[in-house]
């Protein structure tokens, strides 16, 4: 089983944070439980091989389009899996299906379904028919850049990715981003529940809790960074992840946390991604 994160063509930098390709051609992954932390930035997952079932209310489409996840979700490889997940960046998170934050939070849903059979369909068949991971992701590359070019950036939504940039590094409260955006912080929250369906402070606890699982994993950093005391730290794990640090670090990462952490440092510190 191969696993590699790539980075966007440059033009796309600015929507997608980078690809994570997985390729498993001898079923190795086949009925395993793939666990994938609690994330702040939407992703879309495009399967190219056999079928990958998740826990989502469209648990298996093609092309399935993800939200902001609070908690962890369960995916199950069935046969030889070939996956390329697309990690959107606050930009491309609010552009990409703008206003769509209630319906997305906490869900996956078929993508078809929002933009059209039709415009999956040719992305899976250009995707599977390329013969190695440059044409792949050059294909991929390819349709966000149509995607992209269809949606006005506005900007409000520029706004909006500052405030959740912003909120990512750590150093402001609420309150500070509001007045440094020209909003009020009534106003902040409602364009973040419109565009991500959750309020400012559900956003900056989960940003926490995906960095403190990454420093757990990795030991890059300190995994308390952001909490006022251990105890604080324990408290957000068991409500985000059902799991305490300490029986984290006692299990160890699994396999895919293991190899994605070794390619995860092009990405930013929020995406820890696998268990």
């Amino acid at each position: 089983m191969r696993l590699s994160v790539v980075r966007p063509a440059p033009d796309l930098a600015g929507f997608v944070a980078g690809y994570c390709l997985i390729d498993d051609p001898a079923g190795a992954l086949d009925a395993r439980l793939l666990r994938a932390a609690p994330q702040t930035g939407a992703c879309l997952c495009l399967q190219l091989g056999d079928d990958v079932d998740t826990d989502f209310r469209d648990r298996r489409p093609r092309l399935s389009y993800a939200g902001i996840q609070p908690h962890v979700r369960i995916y199950r490889p069935a046969g030889k899996a070939r996956s390329v997940v697309i990690l959107l960046s606050a930009l491309g998170s609010i552009t990409f299906l703008p206003s769509c934050g209630r319906m997305l939070f906490g869900e996956g849903v078929d993508a078809g379904a929002l933009l059209g059979d039709g415009a999956v369909w040719r992305l899976r068949d250009a995707a599977s028919a390329a013969d190695n991971e440059t044409e792949v992701v050059g294909t991929i590359d390819a349709w966000l850049r149509l995607r992209f070019a269809q949606r006005a950036v506005r900007a409000s939504d520029r706004r909006l990715a500052s405030a959740m940039t912003m909120l990512s590094g750590g150093s402001f409260g609420i309150d500070t981003v509001a007045a440094r955006l020209e909003l009020s912080p009534r106003q902040l929250e409602r364009n973040f529940i419109e565009h991500l369906g959750a309020p400012p402070k559900t956003f900056q606890q989960i940003v926490r809790v995906a960095a403190s699982v990454q420093a757990t994993l990795s030991g890059d950093r300190d995994p308390l960074d952001g909490y006022a005391d251990q105890a604080h730290q324990i408290r957000s794990w068991r409500t985000f992840l059902g799991v305490t640090p300490g029986q984290m670090k006692s299990a160890g990462p699994s396999e895919m946390a293991t190899k994605f952490l070794a390619e995860s440092r092009k990405l930013p510190a929020e995406w820890a991604h696998y268990l």
